[in-house]
């Protein structure tokens, strides 16, 4: 505990005295005015949304939030101010020090590259496209995957996967580039990955704030810089972008008026570039039914509203909460994080995920990524980068197939019936030499879109057509394989028919494997 805490309950009165306090010691941390004053990681005990709502509102550099209070580097007197005050403070980190630039994670410039690289060797299912320039010029880019990339596909379902609206929070563009070459690795490979390009238009922005991007690394150290930099009156910088949306922009004291403060607003809805071209973008891609917002930190899925406390909120249909609410469970049972309605933290008005919903009726989500905790905070080791990439894998991938329609969870329309499929050929316990014929049956009530051929796991091939059919080129000399087949529909439910066991001429007499059956995974 800091030294001066004492554990009482804090009044309204205490509170308005802190708050008071906080206003005038505030350091001016958006500014570009010289050094940084002294500060340190303190954890804040805060036990409902509306407490840790308020600590909020005083312009403190909120680092990350859980379900008992907050995290923020503070300066010695507004510690000072809230031990006074009668909070819990713990001290996690006494004079934070400086962090130097990781290079396992991408600069702008190198994610630039990579998306050009990506789009140039991969036209058939790539296309790149610069929607529209940051304050400073620089290119917002959003990478469309799908099977026909070159034309627009308004009958298909549409996902948008957009990064990096907080500057220091880059492990979100590392999550958008691994979905990216997970889509691009798998197409071909595996069925899953490939029904769903065939299936969806796949839209990724992995860098949505590149100036500030460029600014919290340029210098070789971070800076924990969060907003974009827009120069403002008074000699600050930046507008929280995820404060600029047009729904209930400004509202109800999720967002601060304060240019100085790190959820500064800005001076109107959408005044900024950057969230003007995902508004823009968003408007002139109708189809778009899903939306997956990457941030850091803390292990959260997120879902609206985030103005209100409110739950169900008033201008949320109680069927659509409901749908939120088992979407993000879902997703969180995959990859381990804990799913609630955004207020539930602390209330944020202006953010892209109550305008999504709120005015464009898109079911949208946010990641907050790894860790869950402080340390490492927002600048975890590059190390880490494939492992906490790789876990939300299964999330995404369980996104994208209710994209379709995500009210089918509820059971308002959308598919959900699987197809029906069945081996016709090998027969079980054939004895092959040579090329191994193999072959299937395959309906659904709507349409089978991809029959996927499997051997002991393995992907053989695919096919899209009847007759559903493959020839096994490269079998083994002897030994013998498990062989099966999964059928996939538009709305990426599926069916397998069970396995038969086949041998190859040469195996001894009873030689029979053991061979264990499992999934099929992008390379």
């Amino acid at each position: 505990m800091c030294p001066l805490s004492r554990r009482r309950a804090v009044s309204w009165m205490l509170l308005l005295a802190v708050w008071i306090a906080l206003a005038s010691g505030l350091s001016r941390s958006s500014a570009d005015d010289g050094a940084r004053p002294q500060q340190w990681i303190v954890y804040i005990t805060a036990g409902t949304p509306q407490l840790r709502t308020q600590l909020i509102r005083q312009g403190l550099d909120i680092v990350s939030v859980d379900l008992q209070g907050v995290t923020a580097r503070l300066t010695p007197a507004q510690l000072r101010a809230l031990e006074q005050a009668g909070f819990l403070c713990q001290v996690l980190e006494a004079g934070a020090q400086s962090i130097p630039v990781d290079d396992l994670y991408h600069s702008f410039a190198e994610t630039e590259a990579e998306l050009q690289a990506v789009a140039a060797q991969h036209p058939d299912i790539a296309r790149l496209e610069v929607i529209r320039r940051s304050v400073e010029g620089r290119p917002i880019y959003a990478l469309k995957i799908s099977d026909r990339a070159q034309e627009d596909e308004w009958s298909e379902p549409a996902v948008l996967i957009f990064a990096l609206a907080h500057a220091r929070e880059h492990l979100s563009t590392e999550m958008a580039l691994d979905i990216l070459h997970m889509l691009i690795e798998g197409y071909g490979r595996s069925g899953e990955i490939t029904n769903l390009v065939h299936q969806r238009e796949i839209w990724i922005i992995p860098d949505l704030n590149p100036d500030g991007d460029v600014y919290d690394t340029e210098s070789g150290y971070y800076r924990f810089w969060r907003k974009n930099r827009r120069p403002n009156p008074g000699g600050s910088f930046g507008v929280d972008l995820n404060r600029n949306f047009g729904y209930r922009w400004g509202c109800c004291g999720g967002s601060s008026p304060s240019p100085w403060e790190e959820t500064y607003r800005g001076p109107a809805p959408f005044s900024e570039p950057e969230s003007t071209a995902l508004r823009d973008f968003v408007e002139s891609h109708p189809n778009i039914t899903v939306s997956l917002s990457l941030h850091s930190y803390g292990e959260w899925i997120l879902w609206p509203y985030g103005y209100t406390y409110e739950s169900p909120p008033a201008d949320m249909r109680p069927q659509d909460y409901e749908a939120f609410r088992r979407l993000a469970g879902a997703m969180a049972d995959l990859n381990g994080y804990r799913a609630i309605q955004a207020s539930q933290l602390y209330l944020a008005d202006g953010t892209a995920d109550d305008w999504l919903y709120g005015a464009q009726g898109i079911f949208a989500f946010t990641f907050e990524l790894y860790p869950r905790t402080p340390n490492p905070g927002f600048y975890p080791p590059g190390t880490v980068i494939p492992a906490e990439t790789a876990r939300n894998r299964p999330a995404v991938l369980y996104l994208l197939r209710m994209a379709d329609n995500p009210r089918k969870v509820v059971g308002e329309g959308g598919d959900l019936t699987p197809p029906q499929v069945a081996l016709t050929a090998p027969a079980a316990g054939a004895y092959v030499s040579g090329p191994l014929a193999i072959s299937a049956d395959a309906s659904d009530d709507i349409g089978v879109t991809l029959v996927e051929f499997i051997a002991d796991g393995r992907t053989l091939g695919l096919d899209e057509e009847p007759p559903f059919a493959l020839v096994w080129e490269d079998v083994p000399a002897v030994g013998s394989a498990r062989v099966w087949v999964r059928a996939y529909d538009a709305g990426g439910n599926t069916a397998e028919s069970p396995p038969v066991l086949v041998h190859f001429a040469g195996s001894p007499p009873g030689y029979f494997p053991i061979v264990q059956r499992q999934s099929v995974t992008s390379p």
